[in-house]
């Protein structure tokens, strides 16, 4: 037998190594993985937890600490209830026999009081998992603790009987090690229990958020949905009671007028609908390479007119050979929806520039106005549902074209100073044309 005052220090080296082994796996899982999913909330699967847990105990075994003629001590305890309290039986029973085959491997005169052991382990943990996640944190812990205490003084008696006969037996050693063994490993468990529970906490406050979320986007698209439909609607009412009303006494080019107005109030509303019905049920349709310069070109030739009635000259600068393969009527609109943006940010006429160029990477549209400009907060919210700075608009065209660009795969930048002007800038991954003979959609250029 080693005697244990040699080795005190070297004990607990180890046995705080294993508490090191034990929280490993979980941390690198957590952030390595569901970190990364973000509000993503997604459960540990049973075959998770085992997997992470037999690491654990593996890895508590390969470190473990020889003595007592054999025995090997370490903390595998510890991930062996963690399977069966968070990942269920099944789970804690696939980690339970990985657990044996490898001591098995190791096998040495240990073996047998692993078995006393861990059968004691394997009842309890098994009739108390199902009712495991009702517990409150102190609770859990409480009941992990008793289990392995009971599984320490089963351990502490089969080494003693094992070990009686030996020659450089102490009893008095074996108690001075197993009280070691015993605040350690309680430690450990309470240290481990906790730092699981905050991984808990933090899934439950992910899946909280994301309600949140839902919550509020749904009430406020909502509330912002019946404001933009109300004002119209009460405007056709309005005429419409006029007309019953006063019918008689009107003349038949008032009510004419009065029934146009309604009209337009009417497609207004139907048009906010559309525009919503676009944003929540988005789909690109007919992928094909397109030339973007040519695309660009017949956006600025659908806006001509538009930007002239309102004094504005529209000057373009296209390099060749910009490719994407993408939906042309959803970039299309895209940029229509950008170029009349900057139209109507220019009140008093003036200039855009259009650029189109690429990089080694990317193919970048740039739309430049010298309007009103926006400030950092107006910016923050372009792309937001029926935020905008005109009087008449809605904010869905701009909305739609944010959501339009994220799932063609790029990216829209805003850079914008108040008084000076906006520049949107569009950015694609480059699509690199394989051979001149390529099916190309031919555009009409300007």
């Amino acid at each position: 037998m080693v005697f244990l005052n040699e080795f005190v220090d070297e004990i607990i080296r180890g046995l705080l190594l294993n508490v090191s082994l034990i929280l490993l796996p979980p941390f690198i899982y957590e952030s390595f993985k569901l970190d990364k999913l973000g509000y993503v909330s997604k459960r540990v699967k049973p075959h998770e937890v085992a997997i992470l847990t037999s690491i654990s105990v593996i890895l508590c075994m390969i470190f473990a600490i020889p003595i007592f003629n054999g025995h090997l001590y370490d903390l595998r305890l510890i991930p062996i209830l963690v399977s069966f309290f968070y990942g269920g039986v099944w789970s804690g029973i696939a980690t339970v026999t990985v657990m044996v085959f490898f001591r098995w491997y190791l096998f040495s005169e240990g073996f047998y009081t692993m078995i006393v052991v861990y059968t004691f382990v394997v009842i309890m943990a098994a009739y108390i998992s199902p009712r495991y996640f009702s517990l409150r944190r102190r609770d859990k812990f409480i009941i992990s603790a008793k289990i392995a205490v009971i599984a320490i003084v089963l351990m502490f008696l089969t080494t003693y009987l094992m070990n009686i006969n030996s020659e450089n037996f102490s009893l008095r050693e074996l108690i001075k090690f197993f009280l070691l063994f015993t605040v350690i490993k309680i430690l450990a468990l309470h240290f481990t229990i906790y730092t699981l529970e905050g991984f808990v906490e933090k899934r439950e406050l992910r899946i909280e958020l994301q309600r949140v979320d839902r919550l509020n986007t749904v009430g406020g698209l909502a509330a912002s949905i019946a404001h933009e439909i109300r004002n119209p609607l009460t405007v056709v009412k309005g005429f419409m009671q006029i007309i019953r009303k006063n019918g008689d006494k009107l003349s038949q080019q008032k009510i004419q007028e009065y029934l146009d107005m309604a009209i337009t109030e009417t497609n207004r509303a139907e048009k906010v609908i559309a525009d919503f019905l676009s944003f929540a049920n988005p789909s690109v349709e007919n992928q094909r390479l397109i030339n973007v310069s040519d695309l660009v070109s017949m956006a600025c030739n659908i806006m001509y007119s538009y930007a002239t009635l309102n004094d504005i000259s529209i000057n373009k600068t296209l390099d060749k050979g910009c490719y994407l393969f993408t939906d042309e009527n959803k970039l299309t609109q895209v940029f229509v929806n950008i170029i009349k943006n900057s139209i109507e940010a220019m009140p008093n006429g003036g200039e855009i520039d259009v650029r189109v160029f690429k990089d080694k990477k990317h193919v970048i549209i740039e739309v430049e106005d010298y309007g009103i400009g926006m400030t950092k907060e107006e910016i923050s919210r372009l792309g937001t549902p029926f935020y905008t700075l005109k009087s008449s608009g809605t904010g869905l065209g701009l909305m739609i074209s944010y959501k339009y660009v994220q799932i063609l795969g790029g990216k829209i930048k805003v850079e914008s100073e108040k008084g000076k002007g906006t520049k949107f800038t569009v950015t694609f991954p480059i699509y690199h044309k394989p051979s001149e003979e390529m099916d190309i959609i031919g555009y009409i250029s300007e």
